[in-house]
């Protein structure tokens, strides 16, 4: 939803399951084909101003795709990636336990690759000579370039450090003067495993020759807290980029979770005052932390920004709330596929909301805006 601007959990006809196929109905999996995302639509609107073209990039997990190049980020509109498909993945060597070994009745799993990196730096690859033997119609030219352009990967650390020096140095190399960058960057924690430098666990009395403990709510909550530390030296670091590059006034940053805490029993999270967790409909699942920061944001609103509006933003309203910030509209999200629940352009009620001064008249409160909701198949919120 926040790559699309689309809602699909109200579509019938995608699964909820990313890697699924149905032969009965065509593909499922992930998103779908002639679906536009957000790194697309930017390409599409500065396209039609004639003005530089954006690159785009990611880095991290993607989750949403990779059974067929085309619903691998190079074949949804990013210029590069690295990272993985699914949700979570080993940390350290970037391997997935996927396949079973022939002959253990599944009691014993083949790691497969699970770490890759797409870009035309990545051509030539083995894959690139197998596919000039399939035809265009089994696959199309476009789908060979992008799977010729796709290559497995080890990381060379830990992978969110791995990660983090590929977005620095992509933020700190980037040639500005040829055109914006617009890049995507997605952690693999707090998602287990934790799997985070050991220097984080040095707080801890065990650490070193004594044995480690046996887990419990006490130790989850501090192995919690020290990932929570890494991620946010990761951003740090992240930010610290951009203002090397000096592109900090010019830039905007929109930093979200995608849900609530999980609450498992190898897990120490709490969403209160919120009710329920990961995978349920309470506030507990689906309310989280986002902000907006960047020297854009402040060149675009005033420094006083105490007000409160009690308007919701549905995840979905980030990518034309976001194209619309740099000035394209929600059209250029719209792709070859019906509905379902595209999202609005919230960009003028946040900027009216935080820059709202009749303190008199509203009382502590900003601007509110009344969101009107239905369940047509295809909705705008």
């Amino acid at each position: 939803a926040f790559q699309t601007g689309r809602m699909n959990s109200f579509n019938s006809d995608v699964s909820n399951k990313v890697f699924s196929f149905d032969d009965s109905i065509g593909f499922v999996g992930g998103l779908q084909p002639g679906t536009v995302t957000l790194a697309h639509a930017l390409k599409k609107y500065s396209a039609s101003t004639g003005g530089q073209e954006y690159t785009t990039s990611y880095a991290g997990k993607w989750g949403i795709g990779g059974t067929a190049w085309t619903n691998t980020p190079m074949g949804v509109g990013y210029d590069s990636f690295l990272g993985y498909w699914g949700d979570s993945i080993e940390s350290c060597d970037g391997l997935l336990p996927q396949s079973t070994v022939p002959g253990t009745d599944g009691a014993m799993m083949r790691a497969v690759p699970g770490y890759w990196k797409q870009d035309m730096s990545a051509v030539p690859n083995p894959l690139c000579d197998q596919l000039t033997t399939v035809d265009d119609q089994t696959l199309s030219v476009f789908e060979k370039v992008v799977a010729c352009s796709t290559t497995p990967l080890k990381p060379s650390q830990i992978m969110d450090r791995d990660l983090l020096d590929h977005t620095t140095n992509l933020i700190r190399g980037h040639d500005y003067s040829s055109g914006p960058l617009y890049h995507m960057h997605a952690t693999q924690i707090l998602h287990l495993p934790f799997q985070y430098p050991e220097e984080y666990d040095a707080n801890n009395t065990w650490y070193g020759d004594v044995d480690k403990p046996e887990a419990d709510n006490e130790m989850l909550r501090l192995k919690t807290t020290n990932v929570i530390k890494f991620m946010d030296d990761i951003f740090g670091e992240i930010m610290q980029s951009i203002k090397d590059a000096g592109q900090w006034d010019n830039t905007i940053v929109f930093f979200s979770s995608d849900n609530g805490g999980a609450i498992y029993s190898n897990s120490a999270n709490n969403n209160w005052p919120l009710r329920g967790a990961k995978f349920s409909t309470f506030e507990g699942g689906w309310r989280v932390p986002q902000f907006l920061s960047g020297g854009w944001i402040d060149q675009h609103t005033k420094p006083n920004r105490d007000n409160q509006s009690e308007t919701y933003i549905v995840v979905n309203d980030w990518a034309p709330t976001l194209l619309g910030m740099a000035g394209g509209d929600k059209s250029f999200l719209l792709g070859n596929v019906t509905g379902p629940a595209y999202g609005n352009n919230l960009w003028e009620h946040i900027q009216n909301s935080v820059n709202h001064d009749d303190q008199a008249a509203n009382g502590a409160n900003a601007v509110q805006l009344v969101r009107n909701v239905t369940y047509s198949p295809t909705l705008y919120l």
